[in-house]
């Protein structure tokens, strides 16, 4: 079964029995996310996180690609500000770096307009692109678009976790059984088969220890 069918039938699954995700941890919560600042310039570091904190977000502050590169990120919904022209590792090499290891979104910002550099940034996923002196409520908006963009993908990664979890805890039958009860095949049975209502019962006892 390929991932997006099996996902597809989990959900309408739980939809259709009142199965409801597992409770979603703190770290999902806006009061936790973060905004990465790397620039190599200390005046626009500092005018970028005073920005930032005076509309109340978390802010981490990197001189370099290289110092950023070597942080363990935190638990969190969060995005990244990036220089692109900066002296030794440059903003592309550090989001082509960053984007191996991790999934974060990222918001470029540049002292002039470089075409060249803002097509292979959004190719390789950038969310915005900004240009200096940047805009206070551009930047505002870009950054809460891509803190959205990341608790989305957040949110989407402990859903299919959850699911696994939940798919896995029944046993071979029941998991050959579950498309049929999804497609409303057993529905034109008289009554629900005791099968049917084990696999319910473990969907519900799977969202009760996972409390």
């Amino acid at each position: 079964m390929g991932n997006e069918h099996f996902f597809s039938l989990m959900q309408i699954f739980s939809v259709q029995y009142g199965v409801a995700w597992g409770e979603i941890g703190d770290s999902m919560g806006p009061k936790n996310e973060l905004v990465y600042i790397v620039d190599d310039d200390p005046i626009v570091r500092d005018a970028l996180s005073s920005l930032l904190r005076a509309n109340g977000r978390d802010v981490r502050l990197f001189t370099s690609g290289t110092e950023f590169l070597g942080l363990k990120r935190d638990d969190t919904a969060a995005c990244l500000i990036l220089d692109l022209k900066m002296p030794g590792m440059n903003g592309l090499e550090v989001q082509r770096l960053v984007s191996a290891q991790i999934s974060i979104p990222i918001i470029f910002i540049t002292g002039r307009g470089d075409i060249p550099s803002t097509v292979k940034a959004m190719k390789g996923g950038a969310a915005d692109f900004l240009t200096k002196p940047v805009d206070e409520t551009v930047l505002l908006a870009a950054v809460e678009q891509a803190l959205q963009k990341d608790r989305s993908a957040r949110l989407e990664a402990f859903e299919q976790a959850d699911l696994l979890a939940r798919y896995r805890s029944l046993t071979p039958r029941e998991q050959a059984v579950l498309p049929l009860l999804v497609r409303g095949l057993l529905n034109n049975r008289p009554r629900r088969s005791s099968e049917s209502r084990s696999t319910q019962f473990k969907f519900t006892e799977a969202k009760s220890c996972a409390r």
